[in-house]
């Protein structure tokens, strides 16, 4: 899917989907002039090779298709349903 790119006056960098929920394939979907970053698919925060959220003072916070997780949880998600049961199990989703 091809994600349409818009900056704001403000210089923020965002991309969005065909029915305007945050998504991009191969990068950060939002990228604001003060350094915070964010990655989505589908409109939910997410990202399997890093943090889905990284703040401009270094602090970063990894999601699984919307699911907040601990970085130690990285190695549970493969992206099978299944993995995604195991996360919302553990976090109480």
């Amino acid at each position: 899917m091809e994600s349409i790119r818009k900056v704001d006056h403000k210089g923020t960098i965002r991309y969005y989907n065909e029915e305007e929920q945050f998504h991009r394939d191969d990068g950060p979907t939002i990228e604001n002039v003060d350094g915070f970053k964010f990655w989505s698919i589908d409109g939910y925060l997410h990202r399997t090779d890093g943090p889905a959220v990284e703040s401009h003072n270094g602090d970063k916070y990894w999601y699984f298709n919307g699911i907040k997780a601990d970085r130690k949880d990285i190695h549970l998600f493969t992206g099978k349903s299944e993995d995604l049961l195991i996360l919302k199990l553990k976090y109480g989703y």
